[in-house]
């Protein structure tokens, strides 16, 4: 095993300290509306917390309604600095009968950037494809 030699500064953490550092959500916490009105894709996110677990809520445009992705746990909460509490990215999971959705999501000026990397589980032919979608956080803090 090789030993770091080198860090950036603000990634350099004091030997004192132990254990993991208690991510605070509440910055990604809410109901995220799509900037685009009329996307094909991610119409609304909604991230939530209850008992110290988040999950993700996605609804899709297609149709005149939204469709609802149902809810995934998020699998991993990142915050904005090696010792930050501040939660600023995230990583969920869907998977469909016949497409596997690898989504994150992380905060910028003040929007959710989601990307999803999605890949077809099926024979359909269908290509992988990536896809990014920009939300503003809804007046409603509610999903």
């Amino acid at each position: 095993m090789e030993t770091v030699r080198y860090a950036r500064v603000d990634e350099r953490v004091e030997l004192a300290h132990t254990g993991p550092i208690a991510i605070d959500p509440t910055p990604l916490l809410g109901t995220w509306i799509n900037t685009n009105s009329v996307t094909p894709s991610i119409s609304s996110v909604g991230i939530t917390e209850h008992d110290g677990n988040l999950s993700i809520t996605v609804q899709s445009a297609s149709g005149p309604t939204p469709r609802d992705w149902g809810s995934a746990g998020v699998e991993v909460l990142y915050s904005n600095g090696v010792l930050s509490t501040a939660a600023m990215a995230l990583t969920a999971t869907y998977q469909f009968e016949s497409l596997h959705v690898h989504l994150e999501g992380n905060l910028s000026l003040g929007l959710l950037v989601v990307a999803t990397f999605n890949t077809f589980t099926d024979q359909s032919g269908g290509s992988n494809y990536f896809g990014r979608e920009f939300f503003y956080r809804s007046k409603s803090r509610a999903h």
